[in-house]
């Protein structure tokens, strides 16, 4: 399944589409960081993908649990796959 978040477009502001692959065997809570006025958080189950438009500046950040706890990575959305 893919889950897919186009926000309303914010004036003068150049937005691309993102991919997120959740190539792990764990749920993951994914949301978009740097978006103003808008807020994204969705969770992303093994194997799926979430297809997203935002800033290249934005980050998306992404929380796991592990062992002993919580995991947060942030990814720029620079280092994302473009669609």
């Amino acid at each position: 399944m893919t889950q897919i978040f186009f926000p309303s477009q914010v004036d003068g502001v150049q937005q691309q589409v993102y991919c997120y692959f959740n190539n792990t065997s764990k749920m993951a809570i994914v949301r978009i960081l740097g978006l103003e006025e808008r807020h994204c958080e969705r969770v992303v189950f093994p194997g799926e993908k979430f297809l997203f438009e935002a800033e290249q500046d934005c980050e998306l950040e992404v929380s796991k649990y592990a062992t002993g706890g919580i995991v947060k990575e942030n990814i720029p959305c620079s280092e994302l796959q473009e669609v």
